[in-house]
């Protein structure tokens, strides 16, 4: 990693469409990948259903390539499951290039 690339850091921040407004960042919308939520699963098990999609390494992947831009937004609909592997999974990937930093937008104050 280099030091220069070391120096910007990129926020990766995760939201609800349902209930937080839109952050005024890049969105990644993964409502695509089948809700998990109501399955009678742990979330260790929901997080893999959600990894096995063949949605979520497109999203990944463009995820990735969006932080060369800066920070960006990954929602769902409730902004638990989907786009937080999403972003932990951008996060794990980018990291040799980036400080990254996952963050619920409640915590930015973007709640409605």
């Amino acid at each position: 990693r280099s030091l220069l690339m070391m120096s910007f850091t990129r926020n990766i921040v995760v939201f609800s469409y349902r209930n937080e407004r839109l952050p005024s960042l890049p969105i990644l919308d993964c409502r695509g990948i089948r809700n998990p939520k109501y399955d009678v699963l742990s979330d260790e098990e929901k997080i893999e259903g959600i990894k096995k999609s063949p949605l979520f390494e497109a999203l990944v992947a463009g995820g990735v390539a969006m932080l060369e831009c800066g920070s960006i937004a990954v929602g769902c609909t409730h902004g638990q499951h989907r786009s937080m592997a999403v972003a932990l999974e951008i996060a794990e990937q980018a990291n040799a290039a980036y400080s990254i930093k996952v963050c619920k937008a409640e915590e930015m104050g973007l709640g409605r």
